[in-house]
């Protein structure tokens, strides 16, 4: 069964990013978001690139409070993060200084088939996030460090191995630089929160 949200929303997310980073790594966060045509929330700019994952912490700790800690943020649209590490000069994948973990999601299961099917598949899940809306964003492991040839090879693997399980996996999902929602930020009057971090097998292997 899904969790329901942690009473804090600050401690949610230094969990999430002690589990992710080491703290001298740079991590990148938006926090900026526009409606588009649609009506569908999505990031604006880059965000934040700079800060280590240190820094963000010794702040959340400091102000035990995201605004004061982060910035401000969009309400109705929540908040995001990239999954790995970042050397601190843009945004994109030949950004990324290690290719640690890859982002499952899947828009067509409901919440609770999509959890269950990734803590039955086992897998090594540095953290498991409620998006706030309907899905969970499981933050895999794929232990690839620079290498983007075996990157782009454990990705195809797992998500072959999701698809055959019948979890429908987002295959836009795919790249190093993937941004994805961070717990403890409010969307739409929902929680993006932590359902876990360090599920399933310990490491890729």
């Amino acid at each position: 069964a899904l969790p329901p949200p942690g009473a804090d929303a600050v401690q949610d997310l230094a969990r999430y990013l002690a589990a992710l980073y080491q703290p001298a790594e740079r991590v990148s966060y938006v926090l900026q978001a526009f409606e588009d045509g649609d009506g569908v929330w999505k990031p604006g700019g880059k965000g934040v690139y700079s800060r280590t994952a240190g820094e963000l912490l010794a702040a959340l700790a400091k102000h035990q409070d995201l605004r004061f800690a982060l910035g401000d943020w969009t309400d109705a649209a929540g908040a995001w993060g990239r999954l790995n590490p970042m050397d601190g000069g843009g945004v994109g994948n030949d950004n990324v200084t290690d290719c640690r973990c890859v982002l499952v999601e899947s828009d067509s299961l409901p919440v609770e088939q999509q959890l269950a099917l990734i803590r039955d598949l086992r897998l090594p899940c540095a953290a498991i996030v409620h998006s706030g809306g309907k899905s969970v964003h499981a933050v895999v492991r794929v232990e690839a460090g620079t290498d983007r040839k075996l990157y782009r090879e454990r990705v195809e693997y797992l998500f072959g191995v999701l698809e055959k399980h019948g979890f429908a996996v987002d295959r836009a999902c795919k790249n190093p630089s993937r941004l994805s929602r961070w717990p403890g930020f409010t969307r739409g009057g929902k929680r993006q929160y932590l359902v876990g971090v360090n599920e399933g097998c310990k490491t890729w292997r």
